[in-house]
């Protein structure tokens, strides 16, 4: 049997004076994704990753990269890292009234889509919207403050994500 799973890992845990080394770190322990945190400081309480780090980036590593967009305008910056050369872009549900509409946006810049949901927000935000996006991110802690544990519950509703993807049609 085949792998079930990938592995990511995110960037912004990473020593950016040293990010080389630490891509080619990854590499070595076959790492299936870099994991890319863009944040504005208004959709969370931090700034992260800019488009020129993801596009620095993509010249020194051939794993592709999925961009987090934790961003109140998610539909504005997509077009930007797609450009910068993301390979998956995830937009947040609470982050625009319009998930729909920006779910079809980003695949138009050719480019894979997810939908990432707060701890709080239901997965029935899914239902609508789950046959059009190729990856569901659940987040397990608070997004943009790095450094505190899994919210206990959250296994829970990782278990019926799954139960809800097995029952599809």
């Amino acid at each position: 049997m085949g792998k079930r799973y990938l592995l990511a890992a995110s960037l912004i845990c990473a020593d950016p004076l040293n990010l080389q080394a630490e891509i080619e770190r990854l590499e070595a322990g076959q790492i299936d994704y870099i994991h890319f945190d863009p944040m504005d400081g208004h959709f969370v309480p931090r700034l992260g990753l800019y488009p020129e780090i993801l596009q620095k980036l993509k010249t020194i590593t051939k794993l592709p990269v999925d961009v987090h967009l934790m961003m109140s305008d998610p539909e504005f910056y997509a077009p930007v890292f797609a450009k910068a050369g993301a390979d998956v872009i995830m937009v947040h549900a609470e982050a625009n009234p319009h998930l729909y509409r920006v779910i079809k946006n980003v695949k138009n810049l050719g480019v894979q889509v997810g939908v990432c949901l707060n701890p709080a927000t239901p997965l029935s935000v899914l239902d609508y919207v789950l046959d059009e996006i190729d990856w569901v991110m659940l987040m397990a802690i608070n997004p943009g403050i790095v450094g505190h544990g899994l919210i206990p519950k959250m296994l829970d509703k990782i278990s019926e994500l799954k139960a809800k993807l097995a029952n599809r049609n």
